[in-house]
């Protein structure tokens, strides 16, 4: 996927709407249920490291976040939906690989997922340019976020794929945040751009 969106971004985003499809019987028809940003984080990550790294970083906000109650559409996600494990050949036709990280957890994940992964992860479409730490800050209103981005079909279609298998916004800032949270462990991230996300993250929860 992630050579695919360096050079046909429409394809991309055409191979998005088919991994949707691919995906959409794990979410198709799973009830709502009540849970909290935390219950989502902890699919992922334990209570001890992101406990650890809230205090690294200075997420003072993180206990509160954590606390805020959510309509969530819980089924089987893949886990690690980023740009190297989606095969695309010539048209969108697409395979999904490594099912190694199959959990229970929020329909929005993979979505949320495969969207940040593009600037998370090292790949031929991000650079200083964009996005820069002020245009991740900006995450939350999809049209600013998008000025100046190389590949906004395929933003749109991930950022699209996550709010029509969510129950709601908040679920979809809930990934965001846990799938965030949990890039700041790797030592090859950009940490700025991440604290950044967390921004733009937390300013789209409120506005639910």
């Amino acid at each position: 996927m992630f050579a695919t969106m360096a050079n046909e971004d429409a394809r991309a985003a055409a191979a998005v709407a088919s991994t949707a499809a691919a995906l959409n019987e794990w979410s198709a028809g799973k009830p709502e249920s009540r849970r909290t940003v935390k219950e989502v984080r902890q699919c992922w990550l334990s209570d001890d490291k992101a406990a650890e790294l809230q205090a690294a970083y200075g997420l003072d906000w993180a206990a509160d976040f954590e606390a805020r109650e959510l309509q969530t559409r819980w089924c089987g996600v893949h886990g690690d939906l980023h740009g190297e494990n989606i095969l695309v050949d010539a048209g969108s036709k697409i395979m999904i690989i490594d099912y190694g990280d199959v959990e229970h957890s929020a329909a929005s994940y993979d979505a949320i997922s495969l969207e940040l992964s593009a600037v998370i992860q090292q790949n031929e479409t991000i650079s200083a340019a964009w996005p820069s730490e002020d245009v991740c800050r900006l995450w939350h209103d999809i049209e600013a976020y998008l000025a100046g981005c190389p590949i906004p079909e395929f933003v749109r279609a991930c950022r699209e794929w996550a709010l029509k298998v969510a129950a709601g916004r908040r679920e979809v800032a809930a990934c965001a945040y846990t799938y965030l949270l949990r890039q700041l462990k790797y030592s090859d991230t950009d940490k700025g751009r991440i604290l950044a996300l967390l921004e733009g993250v937390r300013a789209f929860m409120k506005a639910t």
